[in-house]
């Protein structure tokens, strides 16, 4: 029996060095960078029906969306809180009043400076204030699937140093379909195709290849951007609602359709 007494005691203490490393905690910065997390509960509010809210973190920044528009800026975690910058910025869509008082409730929330904490291995995240809780389940390699290729995007906005401007008027919208390692492509005046690499944060395009039309005024601007964007690798978050593809600065939204 004595024999026996240091295994049970190294096995308890091991159970609890286990309990502790997936206890909740408030997280730093660097553990939620490149993390992303999609609403999976909250108390005091129902989801509009197949769109939760995500929450998209990079390095310094976060994106917010409660399923319609975007709010983007730089992000603090102070005494177990997480504090939105002055620098904060949301795109100006209008998506119907279910949606766009989902965006509402969640920026009040954002707004209150809630506690954050994570648990499970960091596959879980919640946001808490005195009346609201919303508990999220992380996304992507570590959590569930990131499916940007197969889907056709199309491009509802575009982005250039922390300014967003939603396409609008009679222009055909961009569109975007990555498939087998090919992307085909139209910029809202032409049409092309490329080679596409998909890793778990970025996709590397090749060579573009489209036509030579001469796209003035707003919609010459557009498919500059988009080319831009598509000439080398390109960093991607992506949410069940939007596909976000940035590089150099700039950058184009893109919904399912």
């Amino acid at each position: 029996m004595r024999s026996a007494t240091p295994v049970l005691l190294l096995a308890a203490a091991a159970l609890a060095l286990v309990g502790c490393g997936d206890a909740a905690h408030t997280p730093t910065s660097a553990e939620l960078r490149g993390t992303q997390f999609m609403a999976t509960s909250a108390k005091g509010h129902a989801f509009v029906e197949g769109t939760p809210p995500m929450l998209d973190f990079r390095d310094g920044t976060v994106s917010a969306t409660g399923g319609c528009n975007e709010t983007r800026g730089s992000y603090a975690i102070r005494g177990g809180r997480l504090s939105l910058g002055k620098d904060a910025m949301q795109t100006m869509m209008g998506c119907g009043t279910p949606l766009e008082h989902q965006d509402d409730w969640l920026d009040d929330v954002l707004d209150a400076r809630p506690s954050v904490t994570v648990g499970d291995h960091g596959n879980t995240l919640v946001l808490a204030t005195r009346d609201q809780r919303i508990t999220f389940g992380r996304q992507g390699p570590s959590g569930g699937p990131m499916p940007i290729e197969g889907p056709h995007w199309t491009a509802t906005s575009l982005h250039q140093t922390g300014a967003f401007v939603a396409i609008e008027g009679p222009m055909a919208h961009p569109t975007l379909r990555i498939k087998g390692g090919h992307a085909s492509f139209f910029t809202g005046c032409n049409a092309g195709t490329t080679t596409a690499k998909v890793t778990d944060r970025t996709v590397e395009f090749g060579t573009l290849v489209y036509g030579s039309k001469v796209c003035p005024g707003y919609v010459g601007r557009v498919e500059r951007q988009m080319l831009e964007l598509l000439h080398g690798p390109a960093q991607f978050t992506f949410s069940r609602r939007t596909l976000m593809l940035t590089r150099n600065g700039i950058g184009l939204d893109f919904d399912e359709r």
